[in-house]
């Protein structure tokens, strides 16, 4: 198992490489995220990636905090009521979207929610079976979700900021000594170890640019660690395609024409909610949507870093919302069974979903 694993993130790499190279806007990520999807597709998901995707996410988080100054935390206070302002409106269009697609599917209602919640899809799927939602359908409705924003969001942001990704020359001139080397590995480590002691969404990327950020004050390591977001894209761009399997194509195929509207209601009004929360805070746009979109802390902030679009502060950005939404699940959960109850057809005793 191990060696598929090398096999699949070597490919992952190679695929990076390549739409790196032709200056396609995020490449490594998506290129890595391509292959992902292709051996999922032909030769099946890899069996536990767990820790292979904390990996990922330390050694984007290591680099994010390594170039962190006290100007971040500033714009980190002037950002906070355009964030609570941004992630109302998300919830809210959620909560218009899932009655839509209960009204229209056979879906019951709790599964209809947890399909549109903007969360981390990890910490949403989890929570799901235990509420009663059929987590098959919620855990390929996410799948959907980050695939569609982490493929197009890129491409799009890349081409309207007209920064394109072509740094691979100078990427791979930069020499990590041993004594970075040592510190990775002492970051990730202690990383880990934290993450188990405080369980928040996206914790590693979090946790580890924290822990960057303090030792940075004493070692500069600035643009030592530059290589390191580009391992974790790969890493990330891998396992996230690796979620997009054929059990998960068939889940939704199951639903037809209606995931795909739900899907591009939700992706469109994420630009508006962009551009209101751009207008809010007068941060530049580009940077407010990657900030904003609910496709994923990691898979933004790689996109932040490829583009040139301030990683640290989308990092920021998309992990407050996930620690929000992830502290508004049991509130989110109690709701949707009791609205289960009041929408549900009289003639209705269990719930519906597909089999």
């Amino acid at each position: 198992m191990i060696v598929k694993k090398l096999v699949i993130i070597l490919w992952g790499f190679l695929m990076g490489g390549l739409l790196n190279f032709i200056n396609v806007p995020a490449g490594w990520l998506i290129g890595a995220m391509i292959a992902g999807m292709i051996s999922a597709m032909t030769f099946g998901r890899m069996n536990s990636n767990k820790y292979v995707f904390k990996s990922g996410l330390c050694l984007l988080g290591i680099s994010f905090g390594a170039n962190i100054n006290i100007d971040f935390f500033i714009s980190l206070k002037n950002l906070l009521f355009p964030l609570i302002i941004s992630i109302s409106l998300i919830l809210i269009i959620a909560l218009i979207l899932s009655r839509l697609l209960y009204k229209n599917s056979n879906l019951n209602y709790v599964t209809a929610l947890f399909c549109c919640i903007p969360g981390g899809a990890s910490e949403v799927i989890g929570t799901s079976h235990d509420a009663g939602a059929d987590e098959r359908i919620v855990a390929a409705f996410h799948t959907a979700r980050i695939t569609l924003f982490v493929f197009s969001i890129p491409l799009l942001t890349g081409v309207a900021s007209n920064a394109l990704s072509n740094r691979l020359s100078d990427d791979f001139q930069v020499k990590i000594g041993i004594v970075e080397i040592l510190f990775i590995v002492l970051f990730i480590i202690s990383t880990i170890l934290i993450e188990k002691l405080i369980r928040i969404p996206i914790g590693p990327l979090f946790i580890s640019m924290v822990l960057s950020f303090l030792v940075n004050q004493f070692f500069d390591f600035g643009s030592n660690f530059y290589i390191l977001p580009i391992i974790g894209q790969v890493i990330i761009g891998v396992v996230v395609g690796q979620k997009f399997d054929r059990e998960a194509y068939q889940q939704i195929k199951k639903l037809g024409l209606l995931t795909l509207t739900i899907l591009f209601v939700l992706f469109g009004t994420s630009f508006i909610i962009a551009y209101l929360f751009s207008l809010i805070s007068n941060l530049d746009y580009a940077v407010s949507l990657l900030g904003v979109v609910p496709a994923g802390a990691a898979e933004m902030s790689s996109t932040a870093f490829a583009l040139n679009l301030e990683p640290s502060i989308v990092a920021a950005l998309q992990t407050a919302r996930l620690i929000v939404i992830f502290l508004l699940l049991p509130l989110l959960t109690t709701y949707a069974q009791k609205m289960s109850l009041v929408l549900e057809k009289p003639e209705d005793k269990h719930y519906k979903h597909y089999s």
